[in-house]
């Protein structure tokens, strides 16, 4: 760095309007830093950007300046840059556990960029911290200025990271669970206002002096008047356009800058040409009865302000989601442990703590209860509506308030497992996702900003030949008339409206390509136990071997039983849950075996349960007793001999029939294959067809391993097929994904670990006619939207070409342009579910 420094200040130069190589801002005349790039000495503002600069060219990203689309912060490492001491206090244990979460041996974390505006931008950032030692994933989202990381913790600290990102020039800030961008976005919405303010309130001083000069010019004004009023009209005009107008300039200028032609090219072009032409008649050409455009670009300023206000709130009211979980929980708790009585965050609740929940109050985490009975309000995390009861040994979820009763608790889960955390992260991980539609809508509008560009110009040409006065003012129509926005808006603010409000019905979107695949899925694919089943399993009976009452071994059904509970509950299939129950004995050395079954020692034996076809591989077993086929069943048995056999029911959802009805109605008019549905299963054939049988399942097939469901959802989109499919999330992990649309039912803990792309809350089947309708309907109204921008467009660009259209006209259509997408994108949230 000192080298650095040194070398900067022999290279002198002459202050001139000078840009920084780096952040694009003006060089002070005192600056005498510059940086050799590719054999140029290049300017620098100071020495954090000379540094954040070397740093990029040192690490073979050069190509960043060439793409890059927004402004950099300015000086933002100047205090920064170096190694990670300075990012040291997150590495320190409480305050990086509030910052990285770990599990399973990954960390991760999210972290708030300042400066990041562009895609240039997110391949710089992606691309350093891709190299640092560790890293397995990085997502970055321009539009949220955020950066979510996946690293191993051994190899890179926080702070390395914190300091990498620095070092390129932002302005990094971890997020904690309690500080998701919320501020960031009010101080965004607090410069918006500032700006609008100050554009709404010239507009109007200057359209008052502007009525006086139209006045003057049908009722005749004196000459000293008429400059008096339009030398005050300026005066406005230029704190409108340069204070309140800045955003448009800044983006334009680096776009240009950078040879990227965005959507605030040509409204900058007509804010700044309004201007610029009217201060030159003023005062350049001193002609008092020449017409300037002051009113026209304090107009453009504060009706494009005022529509992308709008604009912005309406995309955060949608995108809210994830914040308001964090306000279903209480800022405090008080907790007993360890005989004594705190009050603490619920965040720093521990597995083992008991809470007490009065009525009226929110449960602070997931648990058991240990005393009470209460009526408890899931609609926030799984849209039902109707209160459910529980008592004690029912577990709770975190986020639901108590109507009636009080309970007593014990914390099941630390808050990092917790339902509500869960649900968090899979929306933080859904907002950072850009589905290929929206990228490919803003190649789009890329080009439309190139056309526009080119109609503007061959427009110019045409009036100046015509009728050369009118050239000036209808160039500037045919600028501010047209929309790109329009084109942006129509699917992002789509889909996020869509995200919201299957969120508010249980219904988690973590991946919004998922949205127009599902009006595409022709075949769904369907677990049973779980998924089509409750996992309210209970046992029928038991088969004891070798003696009606008791084993060779002397093991009673008590003792089968009591083994079996041992041994399964350090299993998450759902047949296990049936199995556990309250035991003095304990399993150690347990292996699960994906899809067969679990072993582990009891007492010094090794025992094996699981189906029937593992056990008799796995324990060497030739003469397999023959077992009944209504049931499902888990097989006791140790080397070379059966012990019991478990005979288990489960249930069919309530909702289940109704709802493979619904799906197989065709979702799509245009679509003429009937939609099938098959149930794919690993319990035994004859067990799945019985199930089958209460439903209008089309193909019912069992004794499948979780490769053999993977090799069926295989062929039938060889046949051309779009298959969709539903599990339990987690032990359905392979199939689900291979389906073109796989979907979770999931809870609790569970929801960490699923990566499919829709995710049902509260065991509601429900749910996919829901994801179904609004998917549906999301598709019609980015169609209208499109539509409407295209209409848009064809209409309003040859009215302003014809010079039939004002610019102040121009500038009222194009804001209204871009909030009648958004609008109609909200009208979403007042669908009505059909039953």
């Amino acid at each position: 760095m000192t080298d650095l420094a040194i070398s900067a200040h022999s290279h002198q130069h002459t202050h001139e309007d000078v840009s920084c190589y780096h952040c694009g801002l003006e060089v002070p005349a005192h600056s005498n830093y510059h940086l050799d790039v590719n054999g140029k000495q290049e300017p620098m503002c100071c020495l954090g950007c000379l540094a954040a600069a070397d740093f990029i060219q040192q690490n073979g990203m050069g190509d960043f300046y060439q793409y890059r689309g927004g402004q950099l912060p300015e000086a933002a490492v100047s205090d920064q840059y170096g190694d990670s001491n300075s990012w040291q206090y997150y590495d320190q244990p409480e305050v990086r556990s509030q910052y990285q979460k770990e599990q399973d041996g990954e960390a991760c974390a999210r972290i708030y960029v300042q400066g990041m505006y562009c895609s240039s931008c997110s391949w710089l950032i992606d691309s350093s911290l891709s190299k640092l030692p560790g890293v397995e994933r990085v997502q970055l989202n321009p539009d949220t200025h955020q950066v979510q990381l996946y690293w191993q913790p051994e190899q890179s600290a926080l702070s390395d990271i914190l300091s990498t990102i620095a070092r390129l020039g932002y302005q990094p800030r971890p997020l904690n669970d309690s500080e998701t961008g919320v501020d960031k976005r009010e101080f965004e919405n607090r410069q918006s206002l500032k700006r609008l303010a100050v554009a709404g309130f010239g507009m109007m001083q200057v359209m008052t002096y502007a009525i006086g000069v139209y006045l003057g010019d049908y009722q005749g004004m004196d000459e000293g008047i008429r400059q008096f009023l339009n030398l005050v009209s300026m005066l406005v005009a230029t704190a409108v356009v340069f204070y309140a107008g800045s955003p448009f300039f800044k983006h334009a200028w680096f776009d240009l800058k950078n040879r990227h032609l965005g959507m605030d090219v040509p409204v900058a072009l007509a804010i700044g040409g309004a201007y610029a032409a009217s201060v030159w008649q003023l005062l350049i050409q001193r002609n008092v009865a020449a017409e300037v455009y002051f009113d026209s670009a304090v107009m453009f300023v504060f009706f494009l302000s005022l529509g992308r206000f709008l604009e912005m709130r309406a995309r955060y009211s949608a995108a809210s989601s994830a914040d308001a979980l964090r306000q279903l929980l209480p800022p405090l708790v008080t907790v007993w442990r360890n005989g004594e009585t705190l009050v603490i965050s619920p965040q720093q609740l521990g597995k083992g703590d008991e809470v007490d929940v009065l009525a009226g109050e929110t449960i602070p985490c997931d648990g058991r209860v240990l005393s009470g009975e209460a009526q408890l309000d899931e609609s926030l995390l799984t849209g039902e509506a109707r209160p459910v009861s529980y008592a004690q040994d029912d577990l709770v979820t975190g986020g639901t308030k108590l109507q009636s009763g009080s309970l007593r608790l014990v914390v099941t889960q630390a808050w990092e497992q917790s339902a509500v955390a869960s649900i968090k992260q899979l929306l933080d991980r859904a907002q950072s996702h850009r589905p290929e539609r929206v990228r490919f809508a803003d190649q789009m509008a890329r080009y439309f900003v190139t056309v526009l560009l080119v109609i503007a110009v061959a427009v110019g040409v045409f009036w100046y030949i015509v009728a050369p006065d009118r050239v000036f003012s209808i160039v500037l129509s045919v600028l501010i008339a047209s929309c790109p926005c329009a084109f942006s808006l129509a699917t992002p603010a789509v889909l996020t409206v869509v995200s919201h409000f299957l969120s508010r019905h249980g219904v988690l979107l973590s991946n919004a390509d998922s949205c127009e695949a599902l009006m595409t899925v022709d075949h769904w694919c369907f677990d049973k136990t779980g998924t089509l089943s409750t996992a309210e399993l209970v046992i029928e009976y038991v088969d004891l071997f070798d003696h009606p009452n008791k084993v060779s071994t002397g093991l009673s059904v008590d003792q089968c039983l009591q083994i079996l509970s041992a041994i399964e509950q350090h299993s998450d299939h759902v047949l296990a849950s049936a199995l556990t129950r309250p035991t003095e004995l304990s399993a150690t050395d347990v292996q699960s075996v994906h899809g067969s079954g679990v072993y582990g020692v009891v007492q010094g034996t090794q025992y094996f349960a699981g189906n029937a076809t593992w056990i008799a591989k796995a324990c060497e077993i030739s003469d397999m007793p023959v077992l009944q086929d209504e049931h499902s069943v888990v097989v006791l048995a140790v080397h070379g001999k059966v012990l019991a056999a478990v005979y288990l029911s489960d249930r069919v959802r309530r909702d289940a029939n109704d709802v493979l009805t619904a799906l197989k109605q065709t979702p799509d008019n245009d679509q003429k294959q009937v939609t099938q549905i098959s149930l794919i299963s690993g319990d035994r054939q004859a067990v799945v067809s019985r199930f089958a049988q209460t439903l209008p399942i089309d193909t019912a097939l069992g004794d499948l391993l979780p490769a053999d469901k993977v090799a069926y959802l295989q062929e039938l989109q060889a046949a051309g097929h779009q298959v969709a499919m539903v599990g339990d999330g987690v032990n359905d992990a392979p199939v689900l994904g291979q389906a073109n649309v796989s979907v979770a039912m999931a809870s609790g803990s569970q929801l960490s670990q699923s990566q499919a792309d829709i995710i049902l809350l509260g065991g509601r089947l429900k749910g996919l006619n829901i994801a179904q309708q609004i998917a549906k309907r999301g598709q019609q109204v980015i169609r209208q939207n499109l539509s409407w921008a295209v209409m848009y467009n064809l209409t309003v660009l040859p009215l302003a070409a014809s010079g039939l259209l004002a610019p102040w006209m121009a500038a009222i259509g194009m804001s209204l342009s871009s909030l009648a997408v958004v609008l109609n994108a909200r009208r979403i949230n007042r669908i009505t579910l059909e039953d």
